[in-house]
């Protein structure tokens, strides 16, 4: 029920982490000497105001249209966008801990060079393709499809239901195989 709820204003939770994020990107730059200390702590929080924020859409987008809409369709965008901000986020983290010996917090501390800053932008261009997929199923009331194919429940349904023999190609429906 809550996420039913939620699901309506994905597209204004993206919309405005990105928009916080921007503005409190541009308030931290003005304010601090970019790649300091205090900047990169700074900077840190905005990223995860922005990295939340756009998962946060993305999955209650999928949420509503997993089951019901075809997979090669502009689903498969929300999924390729919440899959780099994401591993971004998660990239930069392991980065950051690996490289202070696991010394840091991770809210606030896990940019601490140049490299998890680089690392951790894939993170917009991610919340970018959530805010323009979700925004295509707001406006469509549905994903546009590419191509008729099986839906996420489906092809999960299959994958979880089927044992797959090594070395063997097996039968998954009329229309799909899986080769190892």
């Amino acid at each position: 029920m809550l996420l039913m709820f939620l699901s309506r204003f994905r597209v204004l939770i993206s919309g405005l982490s990105i928009a916080l994020f921007i503005v409190l990107y541009g308030f931290f730059s003005m304010r601090y000497v970019p790649l300091s200390i205090p900047w990169l702590r700074l900077v840190d929080f905005s990223f995860w105001i922005l990295s939340l924020g756009s998962c946060l859409a993305g999955f209650l987008d999928l949420y509503l249209f997993w089951r019901k809409s075809p997979l090669i369709s502009t689903l498969l965008i929300t999924i390729i966008g919440l899959s780099i901000t994401f591993f971004a986020r998660l990239l930069s983290v392991f980065y950051s801990l690996l490289m202070t010996s696991f010394s840091i917090q991770i809210l606030g501390g896990s940019l601490i060079d140049k490299e998890s800053f680089v690392i951790t932008t894939g993170a917009v261009a991610g919340s970018f393709l959530i805010l323009g997929s979700t925004s295509i199923h707001t406006i469509y009331k549905e994903p546009i499809i590419f191509l008729k194919s099986s839906t996420l429940y489906d092809l999960m349904n299959t994958l979880r239901n089927t044992p797959i023999v090594y070395g063997s190609v097996r039968e998954l429906s009329n229309d799909y195989y899986i080769i190892h």
